[in-house]
């Protein structure tokens, strides 16, 4: 499967606002900014989200508060160049939601929606890790390690292209927005 791509160009200018149009169900109109992480990773660039005020050098401690107070979010991407820098190529994609535990002054993380398209484990659980699957973080182990794929019968389609992706990411963040924030 080739992996998903978009020209240099396009990435620097229409990505962040892809992102940030994808993560509106769970952010409302307030606004998420968007941008590339300072810090190199991985011989790439993390594309991160957050409320504006963010950890230059972390990607994983980015954070947008969600519509609900107690729900916040983490996402990003980490994207690598080809040789030329021509293109860019997708690593990862990652959105967590964290519960927040104003005693403990900390966050807890309640389910990550990631994937890993260029993913090379044996066996069926790399079908399951190309595409978005999700975690469930707070549940009895093995729960929080097992992949549960979202998009199982039209992965094919969805790994073609950062276009796809990311509206499967987006039905996902609308549907986290319906299930888990309005219970919230």
């Amino acid at each position: 499967m080739p992996p998903i791509g978009m020209s240099t160009d396009d990435w620097r200018t229409n990505r962040a606002d892809q992102v940030r149009h994808m993560l509106l169900p769970l952010k409302g109109q307030r606004g998420i900014v968007c941008e590339p992480s300072k810090k190199k990773v991985r011989s790439g660039t993390a594309l991160v989200a957050h409320d504006g005020v963010r950890d230059e050098y972390d990607y994983r401690a980015c954070r947008f508060r969600s519509r609900k107070a107690r729900i916040e979010g983490n996402y990003f991407e980490i994207w690598v160049p080809d040789p030329t820098w021509r293109r860019m190529y997708l690593k990862r994609a990652y959105l967590t939601l964290l519960l927040r535990n104003d005693t403990r002054r900390s966050a807890d993380e309640l389910l990550c929606i990631h994937c890993d398209p260029d993913d090379a484990s044996e066996g069926p659980t790399r079908h399951y890790k190309r595409g978005p699957h999700l975690h469930v973080r707070m549940a009895q182990a093995p729960l929080p390690r097992c992949h549960f794929a979202l998009c199982l019968t039209s992965m094919d389609n969805v790994v073609t292209s950062a276009a796809s992706l990311t509206a499967a990411f987006g039905e996902a963040a609308l549907m986290i927005s319906h299930e888990v924030l309005e219970r919230f």
